[in-house]
């Protein structure tokens, strides 16, 4: 009885590794943040940082970027509620280097905690999900069920509501932003995401990664708020504009957002393409 228990589960594992490697390359609409940061994560990791040359940084604002709007050799390693210091961290641990990083700079001030970071890299769990597919979030089975499901059952895999929300339900969303970016950064928490920005930007460097800082548009009435420009500020003090390359929208006002904050679909693929040809015109 025993026996046969352990050859049902030892078939089925092999069968559900077929089913992963198959689905390798499919992507996954995750079922929340940390599912989806995750995924974002083992994926660059394990796969696809040996084939992308120019990787992108950021937060949740960046994370909007998608793969499909991008050339080839782009990853977007961007993370909902995490910032550009986490990326690096990442790209600075992974086994291959790209050749380019693109540093968003709107979060730079959020924690510069690396547990997230650790969790990934460390062992044993690192060396599992590295030759074993299936221990990757990717392919949690229940999740992984529900994914494929919704993209059976959907019209159209993966895409985001562009409903247009209306200015009076968007300015209050704006309103409540504006609070958020009304409050200067501390001196302590400046000093220590700047700091450890440098140490990382440095880090790469010192591999001949090249580094190159954006801005992703927000709302008008929080594109130049105190908070921002005192970031840019900030950058421009220990990366120097005549050094690094600085790729920021003159205006936004033909960005359109959910909440002052996050673009909305068409207006994140015109974001990806502008950030695209501005780096393409100064690398001439």
């Amino acid at each position: 009885m025993i026996r046969k228990s352990i050859a049902t589960t030892v078939v089925l594992c092999v069968v559900y590794s077929v089913v992963a490697y198959i689905n390798l390359d499919v992507s996954v609409r995750p079922l929340n943040q940390r599912q989806g940061n995750l995924v974002r994560c083992q994926e660059y990791v394990f796969r696809d940082s040996a084939k992308a040359d120019y990787v992108i940084t950021g937060s949740s604002m960046a994370y909007r970027l998608r793969r499909e709007f991008l050339p080839a050799g782009y990853y977007n390693l961007a993370l909902g509620g995490h910032s550009s210091l986490i990326g690096l961290e990442f790209v600075n641990r992974s086994p291959n280097l790209p050749k380019v990083v693109f540093v968003e700079m709107n979060t730079t001030l959020r924690s510069p905690n690396t547990s997230f970071v650790d969790e990934i890299f460390q062992r044993p769990g690192y060396d599992m999900k590295k030759h074993v597919v299936i221990t990757r979030d990717k392919f949690q089975f229940f999740p992984f069920l529900v994914n494929k499901a919704n993209q059976f059952l959907a019209k159209k895999d993966d895409s985001e509501n562009e409903t247009k929300i209306d200015e009076a339900t968007l300015q209050k969303r704006v309103d409540l932003q504006k609070k958020i970016f009304s409050k200067l950064p501390s001196k302590e928490r400046s000093k220590e995401c700047f700091d450890r920005l440098r140490d990382l930007v440095n880090a790469l460097e010192e591999k001949n990664v090249r580094i190159v800082f954006f801005e992703m548009p927000m709302h008008p009435e929080l594109q130049d708020s105190e908070f921002i420009k005192t970031i840019r500020a900030r950058f421009a003090e220990l990366f120097p504009m005549n050094k690094y390359q600085y790729i920021i929208p003159g205006s936004t006002e033909k960005f359109i957002t959910t909440d002052g904050v996050h673009l909305v679909e068409s207006s994140a693929k015109e974001m990806a393409e502008f950030l695209v040809t501005e780096f393409e015109k100064y690398s001439r």
